[in-house]
C-alpha cells in the first residue's frame, strides 16, 4: 500500500512538473493524478494506516484486533485526506472555487486530528504513527497554497507571456465579467499557437 502511495506521488509530482513546463498532457494528467490519489486515500486509507495488505482489504479477518473507534477514525481520516488532496488539486492548477475547496481540506484535516487524539486517550493505539505525518505535510500544502496569491503559480508557468498573465489577474478579479474571460481565452490561444509554431521548426 505504501508503494501505491510512493509511486502515485511522483507520478503526480511529475505530471505538474510537465504542467508547469507547458508540456501536452500536463494539466490532463495531474488532474488524473490527483484524482487517484484522491480516491486511494478514501477507498484504502484504512489498509494504508493499519498496514493491511492490499489483497487482503476485503477480507473480514483483516479487521481481527481493530476495535470500533480506530476503523471509524481510520476510514474519517482517509476521507479527510482525500479532501485535503482535491483541496491542493484545486490549488495547483488554480480551478475555480480554489479557496473553498482549500478551507474544506484543511477543515477535514483538523477534524481527523481531533479524532486522532480521541482514539488515542481512549484506545492508546499506534494509529497517530502512520497518519500524523501525512496530515502534516497536506496540511502544510494546503496552507501555502491557501496563502499564495490565486495567480501566483499560473505566473511562474506563463511568465514569458505577461499578455496572458494580466489577461487571467484581470478576468480573477471580476469572475462574471465575460469579456474579460474572452481576452483571457484570446491571450491563451495565442500561447499555445505560438508554442505549436514552435514545435514544428
Amino acid at each position: 500500500m505504501k508503494k501505491a502511495e510512493i509511486l502515485i506521488s511522483i507520478f503526480s509530482f511529475i505530471a505538474f512538473m510537465c504542467y508547469i513546463l507547458l508540456i501536452d498532457g500536463g494539466e490532463i494528467f495531474t488532474t488524473l493524478f490527483l484524482l487517484c490519489f484522491s480516491l486511494f486515500y478514501l477507498v484504502c486509507g484504512f489498509a494504508l494506516f493499519n498496514g493491511i495488505q492490499i489483497s487482503n482489504i476485503f477480507k473480514k479477518q483483516s479487521f481481527d484486533g481493530f476495535n470500533s473507534l480506530r476503523i471509524i477514525c481510520s476510514i474519517l481520516i482517509g476521507f479527510a485526506l482525500s479532501i485535503a488532496v482535491l483541496g491542493v488539486m484545486y490549488g495547483l492548477l488554480t480551478f475555480a472555487g480554489v479557496k473553498v475547496m482549500l478551507w474544506k481540506g484543511l477543515s477535514a484535516l483538523a477534524i481527523a486530528l481531533l479524532f486522532i487524539s480521541i482514539e488515542f486517550i481512549i484506545n492508546k493505539s499506534d494509529l497517530y504513527k502512520s497518519v500524523l505525518p501525512r496530515i502534516f505535510i497536506w496540511s502544510v500544502l494546503c496552507l501555502l497554497l491557501f496563502e499564495m496569491p490565486q495567480a501566483k503559480i499560473l505566473e511562474f508557468k506563463y511568465r514569458k507571456f505577461p499578455n496572458y498573465v494580466q489577461a487571467i489577474k484581470n478576468s480573477l478579479s471580476d469572475p462574471t465579467n465575460k469579456q474579460l474571460r474572452e481576452k483571457m481565452e484570446e491571450e491563451r490561444i495565442k500561447i499555445f499557437t505560438k508554442i505549436d509554431q514552435e514545435g514544428d521548426h
